[in-house]
């Protein structure tokens, strides 16, 4: 086995090795002695913004798949078996960008997680009735999106931020177009897209690297090199101007608004600055959004900031579930918020806070063998190398209240407002005006 190691050093507790197969599959390791676990990531560089609209959902429909039997083990019930059995879990999740499977177990049995995960990924059946079960479940997952406010808004706005664009739909495709993928279809995709130069394992616990490399290669390295497959072309999105509003009308006790504007992808320098900025808005009970609409106001029960990356574009945003009464109200509110970080420099001491807030919750983080698998996987797949913590730590850091007003100028302005609201009917014609940043 012809192999390359790279050693990548972060803080005592999060450094990793990395081991390149002969095949180009990635394999990178973490050792945690202090802990019990094993947390097996196995990453994959296939998303749903990189799917033909005509199969959109494909790359969630695979990730379904793989867990409802392989030909060593026929019966779905046989994979979830072998983890639970021994205490552990299985899950898995797909993004726009990637997909993951992972795998904690005792650390005494990585090689059942690493036997499992393999076989899933390589050995799936896709049997035909497996298919047509699993698209009725996928179906209904898709429906539960619309019993929640709360998801409904955050499709629309990503709708109205990236229209006509992948990452602009629900991951999870529509009802037409899961409707028409077929076996065919699932079985290119994960043959075009799961090449070996798209994969990383990422293995965090108690856990020694060659031995975690030994188990990785000897179930994939018989895979054959990356070949130039028919992987759906990727083309980044146009920035729409705003300001735009989208009502969708369902009858619920209250409306939830989402209000944001585009932002800063995760490959931009400004990100850390982004992050700060974000938690300043909305991180938690202290944060500004929180205090001025909930508690000095009396406006929403609930109200948080987030952001969205992605390799190219980004998303910062606000979400509140208010009174319908109340919904112009607490829009004005936020106005104000983004407007008062565009003109004040935040102060020294809520800096301060802020700062150790992040930088605290991100190594409490660290004490979880799957949060390291993370960590690494990630990044190793989407950036292409494993940012040192204290390296990261010292950016965020540095971040100066210059920079915070800087970034809040630059992002918070009337003509790059979207704003998606779900709630009882009503007259929508004065929200777009209630939408300017001073």
């Amino acid at each position: 086995m012809k192999v390359a190691k790279v050693l990548s050093t972060g803080t005592d507790q999060s450094n990793y090795e990395k081991t390149t197969l002969s095949n180009g599959i990635r394999v990178i390791t973490a050792t945690m002695p202090h802990t019990r676990s094993a947390a097996v990531h196995f990453y994959i560089g296939a998303g749903a913004r990189r799917e033909p609209p005509k199969v959109a959902g494909v790359s969630h429909f695979v990730e379904h798949m793989v867990f409802k039997g392989t030909r060593r083990r026929p019966n779905p019930a046989q994979i979830s078996e072998d983890i639970e059995g021994v205490g552990g879990n299985l899950n898995a999740a797909t993004d726009h960008e990637q997909t993951n499977y992972r795998a904690l177990v005792p650390y005494n049995y990585l090689h059942t997680a690493v036997d499992v995960l393999s076989d899933m990924l390589r050995g799936s059946a896709f049997l035909p009735e497996e298919v047509a079960k699993e698209r009725d479940v996928i179906l209904e997952e898709i429906d539960s999106t619309f019993d929640s406010p709360g998801d409904i808004a955050d499709l629309e706005f990503d709708a109205l931020l990236w229209p006509r664009h992948p990452l602009g739909r629900d991951v999870a495709g529509s009802k037409a177009s899961v409707k028409r993928i077929t076996r065919d279809d699932l079985v290119s995709h994960i043959e075009n897209a799961y090449q070996p130069d798209r994969i990383v394992v990422s293995v965090a616990g108690n856990v020694a690297h060659d031995d975690v490399v030994e188990q990785v290669a000897t179930r994939w390295t018989d895979m054959p090199h990356s070949r130039n497959g028919k992987y759906h072309e990727d083309v980044s999105p146009s920035v729409e101007s705003g300001p735009k509003v989208k009502f969708y009308k369902k009858r619920t006790e209250q409306v939830n608004l989402l209000v944001g504007v585009p932002a800063l992808p995760y490959t931009h320098s400004g990100r850390f600055v982004q992050d700060v900025l974000d938690s300043i808005l909305g991180a938690g009970m202290s944060s500004r959004l929180f205090v001025e609409i909930r508690e000095n106001r009396g406006l929403a029960y609930s109200v948080s900031s987030f952001v969205k990356t992605y390799a190219d574009v980004g998303a910062f945003g606000v979400h509140a579930a208010v009174d319908n009464a109340r919904v112009d109200e607490t829009i004005s509110a936020i106005m104000d918020e983004l407007g008062r970080i565009k003109l004040e420099p935040v102060s020294e001491i809520e800096l301060r806070k802020v700062k150790e807030y992040i930088k605290g919750n991100t190594l409490l983080s660290l004490e979880r063998s799957s949060y390291v698998a993370h960590w690494g996987g990630w990044q190793e797949l989407q950036l292409g190398r494993i940012e040192p913590m204290d390296e990261v730590l010292d950016k965020i850091e540095a971040v100066t209240a210059e920079q915070v007003q800087a970034l809040a100028n630059e992002l918070f302005k009337s003509e790059r407002l979207h704003l998606a609201l779900v709630g009882p009917a009503r007259d929508a014609s004065v929200l777009p005006g209630l939408l300017v940043v001073n």
